[in-house]
């Protein structure tokens, strides 16, 4: 036992190093990074305690068979006289296989052979047609829906309520405070908690169940530790079915195996997680106040880049972030920071010297504009209503001189794919329609993954624009910002999730203009004009009307080749970062399996 204490506390460093970013997609916490080394500490603690491993047998415990043993045969009278009915199960061999292995003293279980009564002390809600969901009421009687469970941990934020009459008509699917509950649906299936004393009575919902044990029997926070553990989890998953959510049903809930230890040994080890937990706890809030204090520092001192009122004071204080780099630059998030201050910096004129001999941003304007008037003229782009003059109060921050502040749809045509945003019917096979799904790593677009639409559709794109080399397209909902250059060769179509932005003349460098709309003084001005309450939603007007730093046409080859240098230095600093973070979760793996081996 020693051993894997040790194993636990001698290695702290390697548990709280060892994070991830977390999927951004599906519902729960809004954190950036999962602490997947902590998250692999807490499930083993788990494990180690439904093997016998956590803490010492005492060959004094009664056995668990006795109690068993006490239970069955409780229950064969009481379903032989009628007085309760035998619970549905399933058969073994249509369950997921498990290790028959447990320590000495121990048992193995299903739910069901926990509880004389499990018939009626292992039930779900009631089906869906008997309760709906027009049937909630403000106040009454508590109902707990799926978003309440959470591994040892009932959330009371969104529990609803029905009427008295209404309760008393699902009183089968009721619950008392000090109830276990758990979800059959959802992914994962199996999160399981204890029903707080605040709930003193009230109903479950269809989709989850509820286990009512008598205490003097069984230790309703071990089941609740052995339910949560990987080892019960694993059944979950073999059972689970469902294409889009995964279901099991209460049969197979009655028919999960545990390992059960000795009363006795069950409250020692329900003592040893909760001090081992507690552990997790402190490490976990430590871990994130380190990476939020990280992330703060790191913010602050890339500002002073930004903040830099001339060459010499932003030299200075690069010096002072150079002096530190391995140790602010340690994070994937810090390299985003970084490579976005590269930007800011670029498109404000502090990445690379002035040339006083740079023809200027005006003249560079004049032409673009009579160019303009000449392609709508040529009916080659469309006129689009005249945007109001740029005001001083617009303007985010002040230009290098030779500089000269002009809106998007000056200086590039801006199109809308899909005006009619009406959303084209789906083929199995057929042309791609790129939306944000299909901007993948190294800067590319999937053609292969995400929506397929008929030829109809792409002619009809074809026909109404023209992708040109050097245009780009930027998301405008949802994630605003992101940009990937197209490839002119039409075989794809696009969702008004996307815009198209073309340079109206090549003498606008089109990597200049994709690095200015990825900006961060930029993407402030999308945000501001977002009008959407729920998805963000950045309108036409707006981003035609956004405002870019134009420097002398020279200026911007000069930037481009800085940018590109500094950003591929970021890109391997995140490439070796990212090796580290596997390594640290190989790590963490591999201390699991070292404890589950001992």
């Amino acid at each position: 036992m020693s051993n894997i204490n040790n194993l636990i506390t001698d290695n702290i460093a390697d548990w709280t190093l060892a994070v991830q970013k977390r999927n951004a997609t599906g519902r729960g916490s809004s954190k950036k990074i999962e602490l997947y080394g902590i998250t692999k500490l807490r499930e083993l603690i788990l494990e180690l305690a439904v093997r016998g491993k956590l803490v010492p047998q005492n060959p004094e415990d009664e056995p668990a068979s006795v109690l068993l043993e006490r239970i069955a045969t409780e229950k064969a009278g009481l379903i032989k006289t009628k007085k309760i009915r035998k619970a549905k199960v399933v058969s073994e061999n249509e369950m997921p296989p498990v290790s028959p292995n447990v320590p000495a003293g121990w048992g193995l279980p299903t739910i069901e052979e926990l509880l004389i009564n499990s018939s009626d002390n292992i039930v779900d809600g009631p089906f869906g047609s008997r309760l709906k969901a027009s049937e909630y009421t403000e106040v009454g009687i508590p109902l707990i829906r799926i978003q309440n469970i959470d591994r040892n941990n009932f959330k009371m934020a969104g529990v609803q309520y029905l009427s008295e009459e209404k309760a008393a008509e699902l009183e089968r699917h009721s619950f008392t405070a000090g109830d276990i509950v758990l979800n059959k649906l959802g992914e994962p299936t199996g999160k399981v908690c204890i029903v707080p004393h605040e709930l003193e009575y009230g109903i479950i919902v269809a989709d989850l169940v509820r286990i009512r044990v008598n205490s003097s029997e069984h230790n309703k926070q071990y089941l609740v530790n052995a339910m949560n553990s990987p080892f019960v989890a694993r059944q979950f998953s073999g059972l689970a079915k469902g294409v889009t959510r995964q279901r099991v049903n209460l049969s197979q809930v009655r028919s999960l195996k545990l390992p059960l230890p000795p009363l006795s040994e069950q409250h020692r080890i329900v003592a040893k997680v909760n001090e081992l937990m507690c552990l997790c706890d402190q490490l976990e809030q430590q871990t994130e106040s380190s990476l939020t204090a990280h992330v703060t520092l790191v913010e602050n001192l890339l500002a002073t880049l930004t903040n830099s009122t001339d060459a010499n004071e932003l030299e200075q204080n690069w010096q002072r972030i150079a002096e530190h780099f391995t140790t602010l630059f340690t994070t994937e998030e810090s390299i985003d920071q970084l490579k976005q201050t590269v930007l800011q910096l670029a498109v404000m004129g502090k990445l690379v010297p002035q040339d006083p001999n740079d023809e200027p941003a005006s003249v560079l304007l004049e032409k673009i504009a009579a160019e303009k008037a000449q392609l709508i003229k040529e009916k080659k782009i469309k006129n689009q209503k005249a945007l109001p003059p740029i005001s001083e109060d617009e303007k985010p921050f002040n230009l290098p001189n030779g500089w000269e502040w002009a809106r998007l749809s000056d200086i590039a045509n801006v199109i809308d794919p899909n005006p009619s945003h009406r959303m084209p019917k789906y083929v199995e096979n057929g042309i791609p329609f790129i939306s944000t799904e299909n901007f993948i790593a190294n800067d590319s677009i999937s053609f292969e993954i995400g929506k397929k639409v008929t030829p109809q559709v792409l002619n009809d794109q074809v026909s109404k624009f023209d992708i040109n080399e050097g245009a780009f397209a930027m998301s405008r909902i949802g994630t605003i910002g992101k940009t990937r250059f197209l490839p002119t060769d039409r075989n794809f179509c696009m969702s008004h999730a996307l815009c198209v932005i073309s340079p109206l003349v090549r003498t606008i460098s089109e990597h200049y203009l994709r690095f200015v709309v990825s900006a961060e003084s930029t993407l402030v001005q999308a945000h501001r004009g977002v009008k959407s309450i729920g998805v963000p939603d950045l309108g036409m007007g707006v981003i035609r009307s956004m405002l870019i730093p134009i420097p002398p046409a020279p200026k911007q080859h000069r930037i481009v080749i800085k940018v590109d240098q500094l950003m591929t230095i970021c890109n391997q600093l995140k490439t070796q970062i990212q090796q580290a973070q596997q390594t640290r979760l190989h790590l963490a793996d591999a201390m699991v399996e070292q404890a589950l081996g001992e």
